[in-house]
């Protein structure tokens, strides 16, 4: 399925507005004040529940983060678990540095989150190359064709003296 210019930022709108249940796996890093970490990552969104695995890179399970309305549970390989309100206060508060996860759960799929201003910058198909928001950026340097659509295949995010870098190699998901 092909799609130009402005239909085609139409179909990934749409399709990023209706889709409230998805999933992906793939790579993962983290880089702050100079040192930084990699590894694998699961990322399951159903309805307002997301559950997130991050594990080395030869598969042990480092983190689960599982999120719903209200609260939010971090896990660490040693079975200690942590509890908040909101992803961005837990991470702050066990890893040192705030994960936008209510913002990702819509940054991953190719959109800014709507609730929120945003400058954004497309490339010349109409796919989106760029954005600001909230103090974060985000730029997408690869998308995949996916049940027809075009999904990101890698993105970066920057902000708050974190980077964070994405690659998926397989979404699921299915589009209305």
């Amino acid at each position: 399925m092909r799609f130009l210019g402005s239909a085609y930022r139409y179909e990934c709108k749409r399709l990023s507005t209706d889709l409230d249940n998805y999933e992906f796996s793939g790579r993962v890093s983290f880089k702050q004040a100079g040192k930084g970490s990699s590894g694998n990552i699961q990322w399951q969104k159903k309805g307002g529940n997301t559950d997130i695995a991050l594990s080395s890179p030869v598969g042990d399970v480092v983190a689960e983060i599982q999120s719903v309305p209200g609260e939010v549970k971090l896990t660490l390989a040693d079975k200690r678990q942590f509890y908040a309100e909101d992803a961005e206060n837990l991470t702050r508060k066990v890893l040192g540095y705030t994960v936008p996860l209510k913002e990702l759960n819509q940054w991953v799929l190719g959109q800014p989150n709507p609730s929120s201003k945003a400058e954004q910058t497309f490339y010349p198909n109409g796919l989106m190359e760029k954005f600001s928001q909230d103090g974060w950026q985000v730029q997408y340097t690869a998308y995949a064709e996916v049940n027809g659509f075009q999904m990101p295949k890698r993105l970066v995010v920057q902000g708050r003296d974190l980077e964070i870098r994405l690659v998926i190699d397989q979404w699921k998901f299915d589009a209305k």
